[in-house]
């Protein structure tokens, strides 16, 4: 026994020679102390393959929320990179990074899976491994119940984290949603340049719409702020049409929605007509007919009105108003809104489709078309 022990001594020497020396190099590499080479060398350290995997699994899960958002979510996508981010769990190396990053990602999933349990744990096994990760701080905004629990989480992150142009990104899309459209269009653009392929894809829906939208950002937001104007914008007749009547709310729920995302959803329907249109572009009288006969069908659950006055009129048959001929856009719109007597006919024979319209005058006919 002492002749092994004596034969086993200078082998664990050796190695124990050797430890120490590549701790002193890795410190010398890194510019940090003791507690970087604990986590280094005694904790150990990723490959560059490991961190692959999870921008993979990142970028998977990233595709799979913005399925999602517009309606077609992947459920078997869903399920395989779950199941993807358990086997990667399996064989994790012993990184507090890599650990707090796979486990936030996983709890991403799951919250897309809507097991907010699962979700939960997962944020809980993040904050363990390491609190201030990237994505530890976007798990605990998307679990947030309030919106200014996620706000917070996400300004925090933003100040804490060594990398943080996801949160960046993701404070950008809750700006757009809370109406500060020059503050999103700040964020995304400083973010969205850093983010891969599938992240920007993610993102780039709100900025666009704070983008076309950053002009209404200090608009008056009630119809009593829009019925004094002239001429009156789309975004107010929006606002008019919605607080005025409720012809909308077939589509709002009888809520009161946010100006910007109201008027975004009405164009973005066709509801002002074709065109490269913009919120604050004057409201005409061929625009406003048109919107108004719309919610007229929709209201009526008839959408051969949208078209029964082309027929009527077809093979080339003159109409009744020489400036809404058969075949314009405005057509059956403006013939509609003449004969229920919501709009008027200017001077009792045109109708001056390009006229602008004043708030008052929107409102007036907004309220006979709800009638």
């Amino acid at each position: 026994m002492k002749t092994a022990s004596r034969n086993a001594y200078p082998i664990w020497r050796g190695r124990l020679a050797a430890l120490a020396a590549a701790a002193a190099l890795a410190a010398a590499a890194l510019g940090s102390g003791c507690a970087t080479i604990q986590e280094d060398v005694f904790v150990g350290t990723a490959a560059d393959a490991d961190f692959a995997n999870l921008a993979r699994l990142s970028d998977e899960a990233a595709l799979i929320r913005a399925q999602a958002a517009a309606g077609a979510a992947d459920a078997a996508a869903l399920s395989a990179a779950r199941a993807d981010a358990a086997s990667l769990k399996t064989a994790q190396p012993l990184n507090d990074g890599y650990r707090a990053r796979l486990a936030a990602i996983a709890g991403d999933l799951a919250l897309l899976a809507a097991d907010r349990s699962a979700a939960q744990s997962a944020l809980a096994e993040a904050q363990a491994a390491r609190p201030d990760e990237e994505r530890v701080f976007l798990l605990r905004s998307r679990l947030a119940k309030k919106e200014s629990e996620a706000e917070a989480a996400l300004t925090e992150g933003i100040a804490r984290a060594s990398s943080a142009f996801v949160l960046k990104a993701e404070l950008g899309e809750l700006r757009a949603r809370q109406g500060r459209y020059r503050e999103a269009i700040a964020l995304l653009d400083e973010a969205l340049p850093r983010l891969t392929e599938a992240e920007r894809g993610l993102y780039r829906g709100s900025r666009e719409l704070a983008l076309s939208l950053r002009d209404v950002e200090n608009a008056p937001t009630g119809a009593a702020g829009y019925a004094a104007a002239n001429p009156l914008s789309l975004l107010g007749l929006a606002v008019i049409a919605q607080e005025g009547t409720d012809l909308l709310d077939y589509l709002t729920g009888a809520k009161a929605w946010a100006p910007g995302p109201l008027y975004a959803r009405l164009a973005g329907s066709g509801l002002f007509g074709p065109g490269d249109i913009k919120s604050s572009d004057a409201a005409t009288r061929a625009r406003l007919a048109y919107f108004l006969w719309n919610l007229v069908a929709a209201r009526e659950e008839n959408r051969s009105l949208l078209t029964m006055y082309s027929v009527r009129y077809a093979q080339g048959t003159l109409g009744p108003v020489p400036d809404a001929p058969p075949g314009s856009w405005y057509f059956d719109a403006v013939l509609g809104c003449v004969e229920r007597e919501i709009l008027s006919l200017a001077d009792g024979t045109h109708f001056r489709p390009e006229d602008t319209v004043s708030g008052a005058e929107a409102l007036k006919a907004a309220r006979k078309a709800a009638e």
